[in-house]
């Protein structure tokens, strides 16, 4: 499109499924302009910066969501699975025109997958692999009428290798090891009470446990400590609610939604 002042890519589900992909900074890292910056194993917070901008001014749109984290600064792309993800359409350059401020460097615009065919449709999927990898999802469909229904649950785990080298200068080798798992649940709805109207209704609720190796200095003697088992719990939850309509020439959108993240850390 000749319009747009930055360039836009869009990833389909058909690509998605051909990969071996695990989450959502799998699925942009190939992408030309694009860097993926991840502080530690698979399941450690992960950031995305384009085109040389910050992570922080990269945006993140799930289902027309703003989401954001209040304690890495910027959207943890590492919660996300795939499952659920019908399309990514990435802006690389400037959106701030269009989004706001902290669309500098770009903007990833995330659609989950909603009910398509009429009638009602079941889909399920498992694979295991090595580190006692699994990975699972299920789905149900139903479209009826002027009513469409989507329930889906996902979940990928691996146990892992330990995160830290037992030569590790710092002292913070534990040699237990440091998986995550990944639980993912998403349920959609939609109503079209006349020809051109329809109000949809989207939620997403995803929980990624993971652990890392680090060190306490408790006192007196501020020494470290690696024996703990240290651990981050991201609670991402991402609702909308939307209505699109029109007449004519006239159209009409509206659109209320809430992003929220929650996360704890820490050794036990």
């Amino acid at each position: 499109d000749s319009s747009l002042t930055a360039d836009a890519v869009v990833i389909t589900r058909e690509s998605l499924a051909s990969l071996p992909l695990d989450n959502l900074a799998d699925a942009l890292q190939a992408l030309a302009g694009v860097q993926v910056s991840r502080t530690g194993g698979v399941g450690q917070p992960t950031s995305v910066l384009v085109r040389g901008a910050s992570a922080s001014n990269t945006l993140v749109l799930i289902d027309g969501v703003r989401m954001g984290s209040a304690t890495l600064g910027q959207f943890d792309f590492s919660t996300i699975g795939l499952s659920g993800v019908e399309r990514i359409e990435v802006l690389r350059g400037p959106g701030a025109s269009l989004y706001g401020a902290d669309a500098v460097g770009g903007v990833v615009l995330v659609t989950t997958r909603q009910a398509a065919a009429r009638g009602l449709q079941h889909r399920a999927s498992a694979a295991v692999g090595s580190l006692s990898s699994s990975e699972w999802a299920a789905s149900t469909h139903l479209a009826s009428g002027s009513w469409d229904l989507q329930l889906q649950g996902a979940r990928q785990a691996s146990a892992g290798v330990s995160a830290v080298r037992p030569v590790d200068r710092f002292g913070n080798h534990n040699p237990d090891t440091d998986g995550y798992r990944r639980q993912t649940l998403q349920a959609s709805g939609g109503w079209q009470p006349i020809a051109g109207h329809r109000v949809q209704a989207t939620l997403l609720q995803a929980r990624l446990f993971s652990r890392y190796d680090a060190s306490e200095f408790a006192p007196p003697d501020f020494t470290p400590n690696p024996r703990p088992d240290f651990s981050t719990q991201t609670d991402t939850t991402a609702s909308s609610l939307r209505y699109e309509g029109g007449a004519g020439a006239l159209n009409w959108r509206a659109r209320l939604g809430r992003g929220e993240e929650d996360s704890t850390s820490g050794g036990l």
